[in-house]
């Protein structure tokens, strides 16, 4: 992803926050939620280089990821791209994996926007409900 793309991808998830996402707590829409979602999982990465599916981000980040792809509120088209691109980034590191996160979120921001901010699915799901799909591995040896 070029800078351009990166750029346009940072504004369309900011533009879907200030119109979605509470400065605290959970959000009152399916969509909001996935934003939040999202948004903690880039956060995760950027702030302490939290991946969701290994060590510290599988309880950081992983919750996020799982809401993401099991929650039954999200549209099943939208999901399934969503579970393609967050397996391509199992394993990935620094850029590449940076790269699946801005396509993840362009797929979320791309399908809000076009769908518009009237037509909402009002919910009170938490991604924090949600459990990590990975495990942190390096815990379980202390």
């Amino acid at each position: 992803m070029d800078s351009k793309e990166r750029k346009q991808a940072e504004n369309d998830l900011q533009k879907c926050s200030d119109e979605l996402v509470p400065s605290s707590g959970k959000s009152k829409t399916i969509e909001g939620e996935m934003v939040r979602a999202m948004m903690r999982i880039i956060y995760r990465y950027y702030n302490d280089g939290d991946y969701f599916f290994e060590g510290y981000g599988c309880e950081t980040a992983g919750p996020a990821h799982s809401f993401l792809i099991n929650c039954e509120f999200i549209n099943i088209e939208l999901q399934n791209k969503l579970k393609v691109l967050f397996n391509e980034a199992v394993g990935l590191m620094d850029d590449a994996y940076e790269d699946v996160l801005w396509e993840a979120s362009n797929v979320i921001t791309s399908y809000i926007i076009k769908n518009g901010f009237d037509k909402l699915t009002h919910s009170d799901v938490d991604m924090f409900d949600y459990k990590s799909e990975y495990e942190d591995l390096e815990e379980d040896w202390c």
